[in-house]
């Protein structure tokens, strides 16, 4: 009898971020959310940002611009359909401090129509080799 000493993969098979609900947040504080993300959450033009400290978890709710906690989603480049937000002193508070852009495995929004991002939930977002010549092209 074959004795395998087989192991799982366990990154799993490469997923386009285009075709499903991506969010990162990097070393500078700065969340992206791709375009099915910004469409999950109803395509805002800013959010509004929570936190369980318990659960260590995110909320993002879609906010009102005249609101003055909100978020103002801004675009990344040209080339991005995705949008960002800069949310230092929200991290800060919440001594949210990436070593690496992280990006959340399970994002998706909830019934009540908050986007839930747990930090318990992460793995390390790594750009192709491709996707860094293409940007230093621009």
């Amino acid at each position: 009898m074959d004795n395998f000493e087989f192991q799982f993969w366990e990154p799993g098979q490469v997923v386009r971020t285009k075709e499903i609900v991506h969010v990162t947040l990097n070393k500078e504080l700065k969340f992206f959310f791709n375009a099915r993300a910004l469409e999950a959450l109803g395509d805002p033009d800013g959010v509004s940002l929570m936190y369980d400290p318990k659960r260590q978890v995110i909320g993002v709710l879609p906010s009102s611009l005249s609101r003055p906690h909100t978020f103002r989603l801004g675009k990344k480049g040209n080339h991005v359909s995705g949008r960002t937000i800069t949310a230092g002193n929200f991290c800060r508070h919440h001594g949210i401090r990436p070593d690496a852009t992280l990006a959340f495995r399970s994002a998706s929004v909830n019934k009540d129509g908050v986007m839930i991002l747990d930090l318990q939930d992460v793995r390390t977002a790594r750009r192709s080799e491709d996707e860094r010549r293409m940007e230093g092209r621009q």
